[in-house]
């Protein structure tokens, strides 16, 4: 058994969770397109497009957080720092 793949074929749980979740949400879904193919800052699949995936999520789920909601968004920040974005970039691109 590949070890390098711990999750149902994902490299971890917080890998494969978020590219569920992209995969069923139409709106993630086509921003996460509109980012990767827009982002010309960005080499394809690259660390920096990988970080800016990540922001970007992020600011979108605390964005609708109470400001104070500092276990929330910790919460949200440890889950984030598990996902493979290269993974999910490199997954899509097919």
């Amino acid at each position: 058994m590949d070890k390098s793949k711990k999750h149902n074929g994902w490299s971890n749980y917080e890998t494969w969770l978020m590219a569920l979740h992209l995969d069923n949400n139409i709106v993630l879904y086509n921003d996460f397109i509109e980012m990767t193919q827009f982002n010309n800052d960005c080499e394809w699949g690259s660390l920096d497009m990988a970080r800016n995936l990540n922001e970007w999520l992020s600011e979108v789920l605390t964005d609708k957080l109470d400001a104070d909601n500092y276990l929330a968004q910790d919460i949200i920040g440890a889950f984030l720092s598990e996902v493979n974005w290269q993974e999910i970039i490199q997954n899509r691109k097919g």
